[in-house]
């Protein structure tokens, strides 16, 4: 799938969300990941199906698999955020790796968190009207982090900045700061 089919990774009651329907066909096997969000309290979660000729329930173990050869997989999370340290809410992170792409809307504590496969990422953050890229290599079985601020630029007499941003790439122990100063 290029992005999650149900992303709501915040604190809330227990809550059931349905996808659009999939047109799936029977026989075929099909790459899914569910992962739960946990802030405490008493946690739930059920990855159900249903069709026209089977009514809605939990999908059983007979219809699940592993992989022969597991995927490497990592975390990569950060906080996208203005240059006083102020998180963005709601923004839009995009992360694209070699087989797949996730659009992600950071929760209201500018908090983004995706699980991915092992390599190299080009990440994208656009809030209020300003965009920053940038690329990371998610290691396997390893958070990594990915912290990005916005700063708007001056604009000078450089009528062809382009850029709208700086980024801030944490990679413990290592940090480095890309300017937006071309």
């Amino acid at each position: 799938m290029e992005s999650p089919l149900i992303d709501r990774w915040l604190p809330q009651a227990e809550t059931e969300y349905a996808t659009d329907p999939l047109n799936l066909q029977a026989g075929k096997k099909y790459y899914v990941v569910l992962e739960m969000y946990e802030a405490g309290g008493d946690a739930a979660c059920r990855l159900r199906w249903s069709s026209k000729s089977i009514p809605k329930q939990i999908i059983s173990q007979a219809y699940l698999y592993s992989s022969d050869k597991p995927l490497r997989m990592g975390r990569l999370s950060g906080i996208v955020m203005d240059q006083n340290g102020t998180p963005f809410s709601r923004a839009s992170v995009t992360i694209a790796a070699a087989d797949r792409t996730q659009r992600i809307t950071a929760d209201a504590n500018g908090y983004y968190t995706a699980l991915l496969p092992e390599g190299k990422v080009d990440v994208t953050a656009t809030a209020q009207g300003f965009t920053v890229q940038a690329s990371t290599t998610i290691k396997a079985n390893e958070i990594n982090t990915l912290n990005i601020v916005i700063t708007p630029a001056q604009l000078s007499s450089l009528a062809m900045l382009t850029a709208t941003g700086s980024l801030v790439f944490q990679t413990p122990p290592s940090h480095c700061r890309l300017p937006s100063e071309l």
